[in-house]
């Protein structure tokens, strides 16, 4: 929830340079229209969440990649190739989201 509004802005100046970003709640699905969907409009994110499907996050997170903990925040930063370039453990801040993005453009 913290680092949230760092990813809204990196979305914002990184969207036309072809940066996606996609959020993942591990929010059960009963509560979007009461957690998920106020936080998101108010942070402003005009990126897609995901809302996993009921059970387990954890479960949920190693589909995603076998080597995420389950720990949040977690990121993946990818390449312009589709392949993870970084798994980002712990909450980052603006600067380093855009140090790790400029690097994937690269």
């Amino acid at each position: 929830r913290q680092e949230f509004p760092a990813l809204v802005r990196i979305d914002e100046e990184y969207r036309d340079r072809g940066v996606v970003i996609i959020g993942l709640s591990i929010d059960e699905p009963e509560d979007v229209d009461t957690e998920v969907k106020p936080f998101v409009e108010e942070v402003g994110a005009k990126f897609p969440i995901i809302v996993k499907a009921p059970g387990d996050p954890d479960r949920f997170m190693r589909q995603l990649h076998t080597s995420l903990s389950g720990g949040l925040p977690e990121t993946i930063v990818y390449g312009r190739d589709g392949l993870p370039r970084l798994i980002l453990r712990g909450e980052q801040t603006y600067a380093q989201f855009r140090e790790y993005v400029e690097r994937a453009l690269q």
